[in-house]
């Protein structure tokens, strides 16, 4: 049987937030790229935005390697789904631990704390700005959405 939750992040009450699953059965799995294509198959079948799974690290016993998938692909990062799969093991596996950390193929560590009851602090990494080109008509929409009344142009 595979062990899946459902989190609704950013919520106190069902069926509202940011719903992600969060498979922990292969927790106790060392890390192997060759559970990917079953963990796409498993994202796939539960359908929401994102699939966390779990494998363990050999780092230490709050140390977990993290994935995250859509139905159709691995991503290399999803926020509510990291802050899900920490709920879910401060609940069911680490009640005495305050902070966890999540190894990952893309972003490096992500730490977790527990700050109260139903509180987590996540350690998002700061990406590096990309330049965007945008056309003349996008230009103007945010113009007038954001209610800008300077001069800027579009590509």
């Amino acid at each position: 049987m595979i062990e899946i939750f459902t989190v609704d992040a950013f919520a106190t009450n069902p069926f509202k937030g940011n719903p992600a699953c969060v498979c922990l059965s292969f927790m106790n799995d060392e890390h192997s790229d060759d559970f990917d294509q079953l963990f796409q198959k498993i994202a796939k079948e539960m359908n929401l935005s994102e699939t966390a799974f779990i494998t363990k690290s050999s780092t230490s016993t709050s140390t977990y390697f993290l994935q995250w998938f859509t139905p159709k692909n691995e991503v290399p990062l999803c926020g509510h789904a990291t802050l899900s799969t920490a709920h879910i093991l401060f609940d069911q596996h680490l009640s005495q631990s305050n902070e966890l950390i999540f190894e990952t193929k893309h972003v490096g560590q992500l730490k977790v704390r527990k700050l109260k009851e139903n509180f987590l602090e996540l350690d998002f990494p700061q990406g590096q700005p990309q330049p965007i080109l945008l056309s003349e008509t996008i230009v103007e929409e945010l113009k007038q959405k954001l209610c800008i009344k300077s001069d800027i142009k579009g590509n």
